[in-house]
């Protein structure tokens, strides 16, 4: 408890998690690994760079969500060229110049197959400059499950709520964290490949909450059931979505 106290005082510092590109990776050959539903962060640093990254599907997987963003980006100027080529015959599946804002990450689904393939990530050519700013990377295939672990931390809501993940082979404790130790609620259950069905344990009235992971940074929460200590029904209808989470600490 006393470690998720001094978190939580100085949350509102920390970052949203990534990995780092490694610098040089502007080949095919020293290709930095993007692993399903992560954050990968990078920046071009001149007008010829390239970063490479790669990735391998599997399990019959048919789409892949890419998801784009620039957290520091202020206007609408800079753009980045992204391309996703299969490896085996270096064709083409997806090409792009993509322009995200601090505000809001582009998001684009690609049919692709299964085996190893490439993202790059480039300048945008022609008249456009090269954007100096980090960016961050996520691609996540339709047939995604966290790894045991990978959600484990804590996670920061569209509210600016905080949560903390414990999973184990017990199962998955949910904890709504707040300044005031004594009103933190708490909910026990499991997770079933991207879901995650938890009871309230801790706190006022009675609950089910679903947790749905739509990668190993993201999930969307809903009620199933719920009522007040009162017994009048919770005030979010069961379905409806709750709020989105990001993980920015992990354990």
């Amino acid at each position: 408890m006393k470690t998720l106290l001094i978190l939580l005082a100085t949350l509102l510092s920390v970052p949203v998690l990534a990995d780092s590109e490694t610098e040089p990776n502007n080949d095919q050959s020293i290709a930095d690994t993007l692993i399903a539903g992560e954050f990968m962060s990078g920046r071009l640093s001149h007008d010829e760079d390239v970063d490479y990254f790669e990735f391998v599907l599997s399990g019959g997987a048919e789409s892949l969500e890419l998801v784009f963003g620039s957290p520091n980006v202020m206007g609408t100027e800079n753009r980045w060229l992204i391309l996703v080529q299969r490896a085996s015959d270096g064709i083409l599946v997806y090409q792009e110049v993509l322009g995200p804002t601090a505000d809001l990450q582009i998001t684009r689904n690609i049919d692709i197959d299964n085996g190893w393939h490439w993202v790059s990530v480039r300048p945008p050519g022609g008249s456009l400059a090269t954007p100096n700013d980090v960016y961050n990377i996520t691609i996540t295939p339709d047939n995604f499950t966290p790894s045991v672990g990978a959600i484990e931390g804590v996670w920061q809501d569209n509210f600016s709520s905080y949560y903390s993940i414990h999973e184990g082979a017990d199962g998955l404790l949910y904890i709504e964290l707040s300044t005031n130790p004594f009103g933190w609620n708490a909910y026990l259950g499991s997770r079933i490949e991207d879901m995650a069905v938890l009871n309230l344990v801790v706190g006022p009235g009675t609950a089910t909450l679903e947790l749905t992971f739509t990668s190993s940074s993201n999930y969307e929460a809903r009620y199933l059931s719920c009522q007040t200590e009162g017994g009048d029904p919770c005030a979010a209808a069961p379905g409806e979505l709750l709020y989105t989470s990001t993980k920015v600490f992990a354990d």
